[in-house]
């Protein structure tokens, strides 16, 4: 529920849904500018979820599904990918990070896809940088051998 806190700080309206399985759904019911979509839920998880709502969307549609995990291990990310998502937020959420990926992913408002001159992923050292942000705070704590 922490995301939806800070999507409220960012502006953005949120509906929840319970699992993946009430995700697919919801995607195939609505319009949304981007999913958020949590790896790990009840009945269906997120790769699943993220797969299904790519064989439902039309031709022509992509609506952004940015991963949001709790694993931030080499090769989650290209898990994530691999699903069919187009970016990964590490948990815990951070409000620049999250506001930075949903300002690269959103469209049109009717899952146009990545603003115009936006990248479509982010690069390897990006990628490293976010893992050891994310991992500071550990590191920080951690007591030295």
């Amino acid at each position: 529920m922490v995301a939806i806190g800070l999507l409220s700080r960012l502006g953005f309206d949120a509906e929840i849904a319970s699992d993946g399985q009430q995700a697919v759904v919801a995607v195939a019911k609505s319009q949304y500018a981007t999913v958020l979509m949590d790896c790990e839920m009840p009945v269906m998880d997120g790769y699943a979820a993220a797969a299904a709502i790519r064989r439902q969307e039309a031709a022509g549609v992509h609506i952004p599904i940015v991963a949001m995990t709790a694993s931030a291990m080499v090769g989650d990310r290209e898990r994530c990918l691999a699903a069919g998502m187009d970016d990964y937020v590490p948990k815990p959420v951070r409000l620049n990070e999250l506001e930075r990926v949903l300002s690269l992913r959103s469209g049109d408002g009717a899952g146009g896809g990545p603003k115009e001159g936006a990248g479509s992923v982010s690069t390897a050292e990006e990628d490293l940088v976010r893992a050891r942000d994310a991992l500071q705070p550990e590191l920080d704590a951690a007591p030295l051998s």
